[in-house]
């Protein structure tokens, strides 16, 4: 399964408020009114993310539960940028992508990081 990235839009099941499931283990007597909340993923970080103010474990963390019924679910992915920027192979210089593909055999020093990440964000907005 991918992880979630920042954008992605999931849901889950609540009661009360509270999500069914916690980190471990499902609510014994979840009592109450329960229902689905939709929001979008907010912030990640290499082992969790965030969406409606819960944090949530990335699918290859031994405690997530997915697909287990009412834990949290992707209902729709985050669209992947088409401009981005890697470091070329075995240089320290960097080539700005277009969906994959490289562009012109045009190279810049890692002092560009910054303007080119601004670059690439700018582009992708109006892709």
């Amino acid at each position: 399964m991918r992880k979630f990235k920042v954008g992605d839009k999931v849901r889950w099941y609540t009661v009360d408020g509270s999500p069914l499931w916690n980190t471990v283990i499902i609510q014994k007597t979840p009592g109450g009114k329960g229902r689905w909340v939709e929001d979008r993923v907010s912030q990640i970080s290499r082992s969790t993310f965030k969406a409606g103010g819960w944090w949530w474990p990335q699918p290859d963390i031994e405690h997530a539960r997915y697909g287990e019924p009412g834990y949290l679910e992707l209902v729709e992915a985050a669209p992947e940028p088409a401009f981005s920027i890697r470091k070329v192979e075995g240089l320290n210089f960097l080539r700005i992508f277009y969906k994959d593909r490289c562009s012109p055999q045009c190279t810049f020093p890692e002092s560009c990081r910054a303007e080119l990440e601004s670059l690439c964000k700018k582009l992708n907005e109006q892709e």
